[in-house]
């Protein structure tokens, strides 16, 4: 059975999942080499790969609640990079990260109505020191310059945040 996928505006195939996972790497490796050598742009590369096109970013924004909006403005306003889910809490004045959960599970409902899973919007990454679990999330570039294109998050959104460094 043929494996199909899309990278980049083109179709390929392959015949097995191992030479189908090459070959997506493969493909990586020469994006990676195209912005290295200054072919395109790391902004064009997301742009060309992205599942974020307007009309779904416009779908999600105004299908769901003000909490994930809320929670959507403390990702965008993070410089690239991991934030802590205690953070995240923190600058949402939920009491714990615990209460985090329900505002990403109505998250996860509107993008699985859009055809797009909780990793299309942020990645979840973890670490263990002393002992102890820590959970951060880092925000997809797709989203983020679909954001920026459309000037989201509106005011509204941002003025139900609580003020905090980082």
């Amino acid at each position: 059975m043929a494996i199909r996928f899309t990278h980049r505006g083109n179709t390929y195939e392959a015949d097995t999942p191992e030479e189908a996972i090459r070959l997506r790497n493969q493909l990586v490796k020469e994006d990676e080499a195209d912005v290295r050598l200054g072919n395109i742009t790391e902004e064009e590369l997301i742009y060309e790969t992205t599942k974020w096109t307007e009309d779904r970013f416009m779908s999600l924004t105004e299908n769901v609640g003000t909490a994930q909006k809320q929670f959507l403005a403390v990702l965008l306003a993070a410089p690239r990079g991991p934030l802590s889910v205690e953070f995240i809490a923190k600058r949402l004045g939920l009491r714990s990260p615990m209460a985090l959960a329900g505002i990403q599970s109505g998250l996860a409902k509107q993008l699985r109505a859009l055809g797009l899973d909780t990793r299309d919007m942020y990645r979840v990454e973890i670490s263990w020191t002393e002992g102890e679990r820590k959970r951060f999330l880092t925000l997809n570039e797709g989203f983020r310059l679909a954001a920026l294109d459309n000037d989201w998050p509106p005011d509204y959104v941002k003025k139900g945040l609580k003020d905090m460094k980082k």
